[in-house]
């Protein structure tokens, strides 16, 4: 080893560094990557460092001889696994929503209309824009959830909203069904017959 060398695994130990190359069980012609012109012997001059946390990530480094490279060096290659980082973002709670169901009731309206002018009405005048819309919209929120109060079934909004105009309709199909239900758990005619027979 030469002075090189020896600067190359000093480098190496004080950064917390791997060489690949020497970590895997390959054939010899497989580690070399120079070939002295006079003397004819092969070196490993090429090498490919790693951090000694990701070694596990490296599947092979070998030297392919019959690359063409345009150059007198072989052509070190090497494998490896990506594994993407994992970012972990903790989601912010929302706000709870508002049963919209009540908002068919007049009355919950008209407390709301009420109570919504007299909380806009005193806030002061002269704010920026963004602060006068984040303003309208937390007293508008919070007016809502005070008068229509939160939603607490997990059932679709639509069908929630629409429930009063629902409700007739679907306790007249179920009424409906029993009725078939009931005629269908009688004795017909045929069956009468057959059971005088």
């Amino acid at each position: 080893m030469n002075e090189n060398g020896q600067r190359a695994l000093e480098f190496c130990a004080y950064h917390n560094l791997c060489i690949t190359n020497s970590y895997f069980q390959t054939k010899p012609q497989h580690k070399v990557s120079w070939r002295h012109p006079r003397s004819k012997h092969w070196h490993q001059l090429d090498l490919i460092l790693t951090r000694r946390t990701s070694l596990k990530n490296v599947l092979l480094t070998r030297t392919y001889q019959s690359a063409d490279c345009d150059t007198n060096h072989s052509l070190v290659c090497s494998k490896f696994k990506m594994e993407p980082k994992k970012f972990h973002h903790a989601r912010q709670p929302g706000k709870p929503r508002i049963d919209i169901s009540r908002m068919a009731q007049p009355e919950l309206v008209e407390k709301f209309t009420v109570a919504f002018e007299k909380e806009v009405n005193s806030k002061p005048s002269g704010l920026s824009a963004t602060k006068m819309w984040n303003d309208l919209r937390d007293v508008m929120h919070r007016t809502a959830m005070a008068t229509f109060g939160k939603k607490t079934t997990q059932s679709h909004d639509w069908f929630d909203a629409k429930s009063t105009e629902m409700a007739p309709v679907i306790e007249a199909k179920r009424a409906q069904s029993r009725k078939e239900q009931s005629q269908t758990d009688s004795p017909t005619v045929c069956q009468r017959v057959l059971e005088q027979d």
